[in-house]
């Protein structure tokens, strides 16, 4: 069966990274990716093969995609109907186009940054449940990841077939969190900054407080790790430098994937060369017109 698979809007060039994450997402299920397929002449478009019998189990995960925002198939046109306005030529047999999924975009709207709900401490200590939680403005510290990139993040490394453990290393405002406690792994935040304790904590995360380059975890500790870190230039290098420690602390086939700032993304995959990390994704994408890259990596045997 192929799938016809639609691209957000504001993600429509990301086709790359879209495609990989359904791919992940469905990893189990002996999915293929299309070069070719229906609707070809339509923008923001990218087809996945999948075995027919596991259409039913693969649908109940769709909800949780980020990048992808509408699936269809390919149904043969009922005999007589080829005149029927909805009906669509390929190949030169008659079909119909029937949706099996569209996003939820109320439930999107509510995910969003400027919409959910965060547990902040204060300076003098009290704990305060507010709404719009982006992080400060001081350098580093400002994160307001949308939901459908967090979705993307969590996609590419979550095993969604086993239970297992997830870390953010730069957990911020707990984008990536509020996506990981969805899925079935046990999830762990760090972060630097102690006011983010008892949010990240809320959100449903085992948190603490810590320099990502410096986890305090065993190795081999975890099935996936997902981060944004710092985009500034006077903290982003911080990036580079903690991936020797998340390597560390990820399990052999476990994965990594960042979203990054598009001028930190030589120096992290130079940094990876000497690790037992395989590339599986760069992605260049346009968060309306803050030019970042999402990268992936598979931890292999030495």
């Amino acid at each position: 069966m192929k799938l016809i698979c639609h691209i957000r809007e504001a993600r429509n060039k990301a086709a790359n990274a879209a495609r990989a994450e359904l791919l992940a997402l469905l990893r189990n299920y002996d999915v293929q990716p299309s070069d070719h397929g229906p609707m070809s002449d339509r923008p923001a478009i990218f087809w996945i093969e999948l075995p027919d019998q596991l259409l039913p189990m693969a649908e109940q995960r769709f909800p949780l995609l980020g990048y992808t925002s509408a699936i269809d198939i390919l149904e043969p046109a009922p005999t007589g109907s080829s005149r029927r306005k909805d009906v669509f030529r390929y190949h030169g047999k008659p079909y119909i186009v029937r949706s099996i999924y569209r996003e939820d975009e109320e439930l999107i709207r509510a995910e969003s940054p400027d919409k959910r709900e965060f547990l902040l401490t204060s300076v003098d200590g009290r704990k305060n449940l507010i709404k719009g939680y982006r992080g400060t403005d001081t350098p580093g510290k400002r994160r307001g990841l949308p939901a459908c990139d967090a979705r993307l993040l969590v996609n590419l490394v979550t095993p969604h077939d086993q239970k297992g453990k997830f870390l953010d290393p730069f957990a911020g405002a707990g984008s990536i969190v509020q996506q990981a406690v969805q899925s079935d792994m046990s999830v762990f935040s760090c972060d630097m900054d102690e006011t983010l304790s008892a949010g990240l904590t809320w959100l449903g995360s085992e948190h603490r407080v810590s320099d990502a380059r410096n986890l305090p975890f065993d190795s081999n500790s975890f099935d996936a790790i997902a981060a944004e870190p710092p985009f500034d230039r006077r903290h982003g290098h911080a990036a580079a430098s903690s991936i020797p420690e998340l390597n560390r602390v990820l399990v052999q086939g476990g994965r990594l994937a960042i979203l990054c700032a598009r001028w930190q993304t030589k120096e992290l995959l130079s940094v990876t060369d000497d690790l037992p990390l395989t590339n599986m994704l760069s992605c260049p994408i346009d968060r309306k017109g803050l030019k970042c890259s999402i990268l992936s990596w598979e931890k292999h045997a030495y």
